[in-house]
């Protein structure tokens, strides 16, 4: 995988000389410099691989575009990341010259094998949805545990099946308004924990015409389970409408859909006090360490021995990042981490007052470890306080460093 968070051609980056407006050719040199590293970058690509590139709204039409003509139309979708609220002290000049605030970047990801096989971590729904009501009294966690045990199984054997109809022999479903008698505040987190045993009715023309028969013996209990020809093992409710034209017989557990795809439009990525991320100070276009963990480990599979790489590297964020997922999905990863060896003393001149503070604040903790004053030095003093915190046995961790020298 490749990621990338190239200048953005704002002129106010400090370490990138990335005003590419002031010769009145502002887009085409920016492309210009683009161009050719993408080039490579599709060269270095395994067949499977993926690329994603951060970017803002200066560049990101024209990037789309390049793209497209490197990679194909078909092999490119769009995300936007929301990346701050409309709230704070933007929002005075906002107000007072009646613009509009920008709360939103772009990750352009880019497959050339086609956008399939990736995998993001589903989100957790923040609000309860009212359609799930039922509540299943009499209905154990080991009992949900054996159920999903089961009902996506090939080779469900009879004595699986009978268990499962005894144990659904002795529950009773129950309207949410006749279990919670707590506090209204409380509900919410109530609802969510035993959302493993509420369900709701869906309709199911499948499911109906399975549980048709079985349902005219089941006099007592409220709840069955009918198994399709494929082996799949459905909940059936006993009392459902032999009328209704849509009938709603298949039960279905809350827990099983309070996550949602984040699909294109991220929100729930955290933008704020990622300052120090890492160890080290660096406030100027550091990209959330949360953002860049989620895309390397929506590869999958991952395998040992895969590499990550970052040709626009600044602080290091994505060898981190490479280290988290090593460790969270016990796969041993490598990461290749490119960045241009810039003074922060030079950068410190030409810097506006704002981000000179911030430039003066990375020279000092620099200073005080007596290394070079670099954009580098941060990057590598950051990959040394990861290997110390996500080392583990099986992974002691370490880095080589390569520089380029003048033939």
């Amino acid at each position: 995988m490749i990621y990338i968070d190239p200048p953005y051609n704002t002129g106010k980056d400090f370490i990138y000389k990335d005003r590419f407006d002031t010769s009145g050719r502002r887009h085409t040199n920016w492309l210009n410099m683009i161009f050719p590293r993408l080039l490579v970058a599709k060269n270095l690509l395994h067949p499977e691989g993926m690329i994603y590139i951060s970017i803002d709204d200066n560049e990101v039409f024209n990037l789309v575009k390049v793209c497209e003509e490197i990679f194909g139309y078909d092999a490119i979708k769009v995300i936007v990341v929301k990346m701050s609220e409309a709230s704070g002290l933007k929002m005075a000049s906002v107000k007072k010259l009646g613009t509009i605030p920008k709360l939103k970047e772009y990750i352009i990801a880019i497959k050339p094998s086609g956008i399939n096989g990736i995998e993001f971590t589903p989100i957790k729904k923040i609000k309860w949805d009212s359609a799930y009501n039922l509540y299943l009294d009499n209905f154990s966690r080991e009992h949900r545990d054996f159920y999903d045990s089961i009902k996506d199984s090939k080779y469900l054997s009879d004595e699986q099946l009978k268990k499962l109809d005894e144990i659904l022999s002795g529950v009773t479903l129950k309207p949410l308004t006749e279990v919670y008698k707590g506090a209204a505040s409380k509900k919410n987190e109530w609802l969510f924990n035993n959302s493993w045993r509420i369900c709701q009715c869906v309709k199911s023309s499948s499911v109906h015409k399975l549980s048709e028969e079985k349902r005219k013996n089941k006099k007592t209990s409220d709840v069955f389970s009918v198994k399709s020809a494929q082996g799949l093992v459905y909940l059936v409710r006993v009392t459902y409408s032999e009328t209704s034209r849509n009938p709603r017989p298949q039960l279905i557990f809350a827990s099983d859909h309070l996550f949602v795809h984040p699909g294109d439009f991220w929100s729930h990525i955290k933008t704020t006090g990622i300052n120090n991320e890492g160890g080290v100070p660096f406030k100027n276009g550091k990209k959330p360490l949360k953002l860049v963990t989620e895309l390397i480990g929506s590869l999958k599979p991952l395998n040992d021995g895969d590499i990550v790489l970052d040709f626009f590297a600044g602080s290091a964020t994505t060898g981190e990042a490479t280290m988290i997922v090593s460790k969270n999905k016990d796969v041993k990863l490598n990461y290749i981490l490119v960045q241009l060896p810039e003074s922060l003393e030079d950068a410190c001149k030409l810097a506006s007052a704002d981000a000179k503070k911030q430039i003066k604040e990375s020279m000092d903790y620099l200073n005080a470890l007596g290394k070079p004053l670099s954009l580098t030095e941060l990057g590598k003093q950051r990959m040394r306080i990861s290997i110390e915190k996500y080392k583990t046995e099986s992974q002691a961790g370490g880095f080589k460093v390569f520089k380029l020298v003048t033939a």
